[in-house]
């Protein structure tokens, strides 16, 4: 994964994701595929146009949001064809109007689609994590522990599920997770959808032992 400022604005992040480079390429672009097919449904396509975007706000990560590309992957999709890359930007949040998909019945289906692309990167490289550090999550980089808690919270109506009674509370961003907090549901109260896929570019940064984390401290 590439990161460097945006070349017209340098209060923006853009994140270069490449094809047979990056672990995380695959399954971001399966996942953009399904935004734009769920936007279909808000916005007719015949609207679009190259360079349009849609957001991802963060809200444990802080005041910022994340800016995916509308066109392409599923034009893409049509023909069999995939990107070679995938740009995506970082920008502190831009207040803005509610649009249709904020209503909360839409926006509970705007996290569900997520669920199942964050477990599959999470469980197609635990691999990796248990080959570098062991079976024991304690020993894990920190992204990781609250990773596996998160990924366990959307295997459980998105409430934490802790099992270990023992277990010592993991932090990220402000946020502390233990069993005192079994029960707790956190998308939407603690963790936004722009938060999911921040934790997929640190988690994979964490493989790569990049430290796109400080990068992105200077937003």
């Amino acid at each position: 994964m590439k990161y460097s400022p945006a070349p017209d604005n340098p209060n923006q992040i853009e994140l270069l994701i490449e094809k047979d480079k990056d672990r995380l390429f695959s399954t971001l672009h399966t996942y953009l595929v399904l935004n734009a097919c769920f936007a279909k449904g808000f916005l007719p396509s015949e609207e679009w146009l190259p360079g349009d975007w849609f957001f991802y706000q963060c809200k444990a990560y802080g005041p910022l949001e994340i800016r995916l590309p509308l066109v392409g992957p599923i034009e893409n999709a049509k023909l069999g064809l995939e990107a070679n890359y995938i740009k995506l930007t970082v920008v502190p949040l831009t207040p803005r109007p509610d649009s249709s998909l904020s209503a909360p019945n839409v926006h509970a289906y705007v996290f569900k689609m997520i669920f199942p692309i964050f477990t599959e990167f999470y469980e197609n490289h635990l691999g990796e994590i248990r080959s570098c550090y062991g079976d024991a999550a304690a020993k894990w980089p920190t992204i990781w522990q609250f990773a596996r808690i998160v990924r366990n919270a959307m295997a459980h109506g998105s409430h934490i599920n802790i099992t270990n009674p023992n277990a010592a509370p993991v932090s990220w961003k402000g946020l502390s997770y233990g069993p005192a907090q079994n029960g707790r549901k956190i998308f939407g109260a603690d963790i936004e959808v722009g938060d999911i896929l921040m934790l997929m570019f640190l988690m994979s940064s964490a493989l790569d032992g990049v430290d796109i984390a400080n990068k992105l401290r200077g937003l």
